[in-house]
């Protein structure tokens, strides 16, 4: 949708295929990047160190190739510690974050403004994802 890893730094994209047999999404990622995965839909798993991680439908978490584990993950790739590689466990997506992934799929302004706007988002995704206070639950009616 927008961006490259590389050239600026962050990189929006959208998935939307079914697969028959299991799919290797490892060789996609960015060595000593974070990767945020928002998932709406069918299943996924990674795996880390023997930890293996799924994917339900509306859920998201992030995870980083490299050699330092973290949630201190954040803290190690800031630090340039980027050996380790690492998983989180998925979160279930909150409402308010599923209004951010929705927002993702257009943007809402001119051409020329999405970078400036899809740089942005990736803010947004990594304040709603990287300093989340962990267990807390979604106020929610039934």
């Amino acid at each position: 949708m927008h961006g490259s890893v590389r050239g600026a730094g962050v990189s929006f994209e959208w998935h939307d295929f079914k697969t028959r047999e299991a799919f290797d999404w490892g060789r996609s990622f960015h060595p000593g990047s974070i990767e945020v995965c928002l998932n709406l839909e069918g299943e996924g798993r990674g795996s880390s160190n023997k930890q293996e991680v799924v994917f339900v439908p509306l859920s998201g978490g992030f995870y980083r190739q490299g050699e330092q584990p973290l949630h201190p993950l954040i803290r190690n790739s800031i630090e340039g510690q980027n050996e380790k590689t690492a998983v989180m466990p998925p979160i279930r997506l909150t409402s308010r974050q599923q209004l951010l992934l929705a927002s993702l799929r257009d943007a809402p302004v001119l051409a020329l403004a999405q970078p400036v706007w899809y740089q942005a988002k990736a803010l947004e995704v990594a304040a709603e994802f990287f300093f989340m206070v962990p267990g807390e639950p979604e106020l929610f009616c039934q």
